[in-house]
């Protein structure tokens, strides 16, 4: 590496820093300093590496070092430390965990070394309450933020007039994040704030659940906020006793690119999607969970149950001028989850950053039905289920009203509201159900089905009644029959989750063998010969699609 362009390895090194930035920032940065005197020369030289505080775990001298080095760089100043409350007070400090009187000893002192500086913050992030005091009182000291740009208080704040000055000397502050207030009158005072440069605001009431705003007054903030492109609502229904009453009142907000409401209740975001006017574009992102009984009849649905339907619709015509979606059905023993995403950006079910709507519904199918039929779903071209059909091993899970049969029917119908379909993948642990369910979902596939993946796993030495070939035939019979019908699917790719060789091993063996005899089909198998003949381990994960 020391035969690269400096300027290339300073690039590589501010990339490695930024994409792993936390409070051992200043440990990496003086390990890259030891590796050899090239490296020491050519950070001391980078100011805009020395630019980053993190207060209560960098000591003293560094700090003042790393304000040297960074000569008047923008400084990025956060305090995300974490400590042990049941631990004694009286401990030595480390760096990986702090106790409230050390952090704010630190937070004190290193504010003291900071107190001239403050006009270079430019992102300001306190996850900390027990030193959001002492940053207030040196920041509003100063009454003079001209290079912030990103406040973030997710711990919530006080309703003291000290924060919203702070706002008010920011003419660059583009991105507001608070966690709460603990005053009604906050809420409608933080919409009088000078916040016109506000590009993403992030609202809450988690921390001061008591003090959830009404309408009007999220309304009265957004109009306060013209150029805003990101809005979040987080749990601001935390108990879902106070439910927004509907208003007359219609705000436009024509720069927002996505609106994400979480956690709020079915009927809060309903009534906030009312109330708003959003540009042609605009990604929608609503989440709800609802903790229900998993034994409730099929047809006793929740509280709200009728309000999450709306909420489809409202969401189902908002995304009428999108283009292609991903789908994700992931059925959990006492719920389902459910989740829309652009094609161009597909998701994993286990992300829930790029998904365009995802809610987490009762495991009713006749509500999952209903639901999914105020979804646009006929542009949906990829279509991902998983954890479907589970075997006897969690069938205590499964509510008793509800037959595997019950629960292939609704899959049946939602695949029915999908004919666009154009890729499938199918998730589970393996079984008889499983299996039976993999060969009807593919045979009742839309004509324009060609691709197919396949992941399985083993379930945890589960007894197999059916050995992996009887299923192979299955499927291969039913691939064929498409085939014969004008339907053919060109793809096929599987792979497992287990480390150990067992039926992904069987499963590719017969497709290996029976490949030939699927006429047009297209078995594509890329997969190392190391682990088909067993000279390698087979690792969790990996795509052998």
């Amino acid at each position: 590496m020391n035969q690269l362009p400096v300027e290339l390895l300073l690039e590589i090194f501010q990339d490695c820093l930024d994409s792993t930035r936390s409070d051992s920032h200043a440990q990496q940065l003086l390990r890259l300093q030891r590796v050899c005197l090239q490296w020491y020369t050519v950070i001391e030289n980078r100011s805009r590496l020395w630019a980053v505080i993190y207060l209560a775990t960098q000591p003293p001298r560094y700090v003042e070092k790393a304000l040297q080095r960074s000569r008047n760089d923008p400084l990025w100043v956060e305090t995300a430390a974490e400590y042990a409350e049941d631990e004694d007070e009286d401990s030595e400090p480390t760096e990986s965990s702090l106790y409230p009187i050390h952090i704010r000893e630190q937070a004190e002192a290193l504010m003291g070394i900071l107190k001239t500086e403050m006009h270079r913050i430019r992102v300001l992030v306190v996850e900390n309450w027990q030193v959001q005091d002492v940053v207030r009182d040196n920041l509003h000291a100063t009454l003079d933020a001209p290079a912030l740009e990103v406040l973030r208080l997710p711990a919530g704040i006080p309703s003291d007039s000290a924060w919203f000055s702070i706002l008010m000397s920011a003419p660059k502050l583009q991105d507001l994040e608070v966690g709460g207030f603990d005053d009604l009158k906050a809420w409608s005072s933080l919409g009088t704030a000078s916040l016109q440069s506000l590009r993403k605001l992030i609202l809450s009431s988690d921390y001061y659940g008591e003090a959830v705003p009404t309408l009007p007054v999220i309304l009265h903030l957004l109009r306060s906020v013209p150029r805003l492109e990101i809005l979040t609502l987080w749990s601001m229904n935390p108990d879902r006793e106070q439910p927004w009453a509907a208003t007359d009142e219609i705000t436009s907000l024509p720069k927002l690119r996505k609106l994400v409401v979480e956690q709020c209740g079915a009927h809060n975001a309903l009534m906030l999607l009312r109330s708003l006017v959003l540009p042609p574009g605009c990604i929608v992102r609503h989440a709800e969970r609802y903790e229900t009984d998993v034994r409730l009849p099929p047809l006793d649905y929740p509280r709200q149950a009728s309000a999450t339907l709306d909420v489809a619709a409202t969401v189902g015509a908002l995304l009428q001028g999108a283009g292609e979606f991903y789908f994700g059905f992931e059925r959990r023993s006492d719920r389902v989850i459910v989740r829309i995403a652009d094609q161009d950006a597909p998701i994993d079910m286990t992300d829930t950053d790029n998904s365009l709507v995802r809610v987490e519904l009762p495991p009713h199918p006749d509500f999952v039905r209903d639901f999914c039929a105020r979804l646009p779903l006929s542009r949906v071209v990829v279509l991902c289920l998983e954890a479907i059909c589970r075997c006897e091993r969690w069938e205590h899970a499964r509510p008793p009203t509800f037959s595997k049969a019950d629960e292939v029917r609704g899959l049946h119908e939602l695949c029915a509201m999908m004919p666009s379909v154009r890729e499938l993948r199918l998730e589970s642990t393996f079984c008889d159900c499983v299996a039976a369910a993999y060969v009807s979902l593919v045979a009742a596939a839309p004509p324009d089905l060609t691709t197919l993946r396949i992941v399985v796993d083993e379930g945890y030495d589960l007894h197999l009644e059916r050995r992996p070939r009887v299923f192979v035939e299955d499927l291969l019979h039913t691939l064929r029959q498409r085939e014969l019908a004008g339907y053919p699917i060109y793809n096929l790719s599987a792979r497992s989750k287990d480390r150990r060789d067992g039926l992904d091993r069987e499963i590719m063996d017969e497709w290996s063998k029976r490949g030939d005899e699927g006429g047009r089909c297209d078995f594509n198998m890329d997969i190392s010969d190391a682990w088909r003949w067993g000279e390698a381990e087979w690792y969790d994960n990996m795509d052998c699609s």
